[in-house]
């Protein structure tokens, strides 16, 4: 799972979909939102997305989050950076 802390949650006012779509350089997958009660999110089987990038543990991600006017999220779009 990817973690989205609360705390940049909490500072931009964002809200989630039940679903959201991920996006790397291969393309475009859908993935499902859970929602913490301390109001982290994570976005479920990101796992997939890890195996098909073939990331290392040294790899690094850089995540930006695209929302509507209503600061709905409804794309994570995904940079990795080989470590």
């Amino acid at each position: 799972m990817q973690h989205i802390p609360a705390h940049v949650i909490r500072d931009y006012d964002l809200t989630f979909p039940e679903r959201i779509t991920v996006v790397d350089e291969m393309g475009a997958l859908e993935k499902a939102i859970k929602i913490q009660k301390n109001g982290c999110i994570f976005v479920k089987g990101f796992g997939s997305f890890i195996r098909r990038n073939k990331m290392k543990m040294t790899d690094k991600m850089i995540c930006e989050l695209k929302r509507t006017g209503g600061n709905l999220v409804h794309t994570i779009k995904v940079k990795i950076i080989s470590g």
